[in-house]
């Protein structure tokens, strides 16, 4: 049995809100093809669904959106340190600009609070944030 790599795409749907926050993930799964992986990827993804309430006291919908890539990583669970795990290539269409900046731009703190889930947090906020 081989050890697939699956990048799955997660998408925080808040209600009264048109912001995109999708959560990307990297998770291994056991099996003998990449259709196989690709399937156990799926329902996984399936099965973590779930809805909350953000400290707007808006409802928060994380759902599974698509698997992104898989990759083949090794037919056995010994590695040694520095073993590659995962890679794909991407193009920038203005080579001048930062592939950090444009491909990998992370929310800040700010911006993770409409998805924030009143439950762990204790408390309602009472304003609605500017950009929401």
């Amino acid at each position: 049995m081989n050890i697939y790599s699956v990048k799955i795409l997660f998408r925080y749907e808040t209600e009264e809100s048109d912001r995109a926050i999708y959560e990307e993930r990297v998770c291994l799964f056991r099996a003998e093809s990449f259709e196989q992986a690709r399937q156990m990827a799926e329902s996984t993804a399936l099965s973590q669904e779930f809805e909350y309430y953000n400290v707007y006291a808006r409802n928060v919908k994380f759902r599974y959106y698509c698997i992104a890539e898989d990759y083949l990583l090794f037919d056995a669970l010994e590695f040694e340190n520095g073993t590659e795990v995962f890679s794909t290539h991407f193009e920038m269409k203005n080579p001048h600009d930062d592939p950090v900046e444009k491909r990998y731009q992370r929310c800040s703190v700010e911006d993770m609070y409409i998805i924030r889930n009143s439950e762990y947090n204790g408390l309602w906020i009472d304003y609605e944030p500017e950009n929401d």
